[in-house]
């Protein structure tokens, strides 16, 4: 291997351990999620705006992962507020 080429190997492993430092995991309690086309409609709403999210109707808790400098907590919080429920 040529210097140019573990430069490049370098630089491409240094960004992809750079941007999953960069993600966070969190559970939200959903208030008035009691079925599953709710979850369905809240995780297809947030994967809109590149948070991958997992709804658990039964629990009322919404998994979601995203990157904090591409998405906001309170942009997660407003797009489930406009499907007419409550982010806790």
């Amino acid at each position: 291997m040529d210097e140019t080429s573990f430069i490049v190997i370098f630089i491409r492993c240094f960004l992809v351990i750079f941007s999953m430092a960069t993600l966070s995991k969190l559970n939200l309690k959903i208030k008035a999620m009691h079925c599953k086309s709710c979850g369905t409609l809240i995780e297809e709403a947030l994967q809109e705006i590149n948070v991958k999210a997992e709804a658990n109707h039964e629990t009322g808790i919404v998994n979601v992962e995203f990157d904090e400098k591409q998405v906001q907590l309170k942009k997660i919080e407003e797009v489930i507020e406009k499907l007419g429920y409550k982010a806790e």
